[in-house]
């Protein structure tokens, strides 16, 4: 595993340098076939590209730095990392639930609880070493995978609330409360939002090499271990998520109704 011991800023084969700059040729093939197709989406790619790129880097040169501090700031920074980790998350998902009055009320505690009750667990079970460089980038996977999960439920929740409005309020005219009425069209969204997971989950290994094994893997990190830390990420994942869009949409159930019998009024989806 000795040629992947490289140079970041070589450009020469393998070094850090050579591997960006001709990965670059996968984005190319991308925004041409784009093009190709009229889905316009050549601007998208390459703004994502942009930003995700300097996002990435600045990341890189933030935990170079980071790993370098004493304990005691470590870890006061670690800490705030993965809550800036958590509010950049509620803001990102709140932009998919709109119509709620106050969509923050509902993605803020979905993510922060997900992501102390995951973490926390792991950390207090000793599965997860007390180490910077496992927390962070373990966080920013359940805290990313969290916030996807939880702006496809309240995004589902949304669009069935709409859709089945009559039905739902028939449901409250009769006399059952807002968590009754709105209870088959919540499993929906929550069911739909794990789904992508769930599907990952079941073909990992077979038709899904996640990226961490992946990196450990050409660290020269042995494969059963590699496997067994990629499992261990992937329930963690799972927990989270669950966690998440079970607590979003609960949370998000009380701001649909405003008199125990009317759901309150949601814009058309753009």
């Amino acid at each position: 595993m000795s040629e992947f011991d490289f140079d970041p800023w070589s450009l020469e084969p393998y070094g850090g340098l050579w591997i960006l700059l001709m990965s670059v040729v996968l984005m190319v093939i991308a925004a041409a076939l784009s093009r190709m197709r009229s889905l316009g989406l050549e601007k998208d790619m390459a703004i994502a590209s942009i930003r995700g790129g300097i996002q990435i880097m600045a990341m890189g040169f933030l935990l170079y730095a980071l790993f370098g501090l004493g304990d005691l700031l470590l870890w006061t920074v670690v800490i705030a990392f993965i809550a800036v980790m958590v509010v950049v998350g509620t803001y990102t998902s709140a932009r998919r639930a709109k119509g709620l009055p106050d969509p923050t009320r509902a993605t803020f505690p979905a993510l922060g609880l997900a992501t102390v009750v995951t973490l926390g667990t792991m950390l207090g079970l000793q599965v997860l070493p007390l180490r910077a460089e496992f927390v962070i980038p373990i966080a920013g996977m359940v805290v990313g995978n969290s916030m996807n999960a939880t702006s496809l439920s309240l995004n589902r929740l949304l669009a069935e609330t709409r859709g089945f409005r009559s039905r739902i309020e028939a449901r409250m005219l009769l006399g059952a409360d807002a968590e009754t009425s709105l209870k088959p069209h919540v499993r929906s969204a929550v069911r739909s939002s794990l789904i992508p997971t769930i599907d990952t989950l079941k073909t990992l290994g077979i038709v899904f090499i996640p990226g961490g094994m992946t990196g450990m893997l050409m660290g020269g990190v042995d494969p059963i271990w590699a496997a067994q830390y990629q499992l261990v990420i992937f329930f963690m994942i799972f927990c989270s998520g669950t966690i998440a869009t079970v607590v979003a949409t609960a949370l998000a159930t009380k701001q649909l109704t405003k008199d125990g019998v009317t759901l309150v009024d949601l814009p058309d989806e753009e």
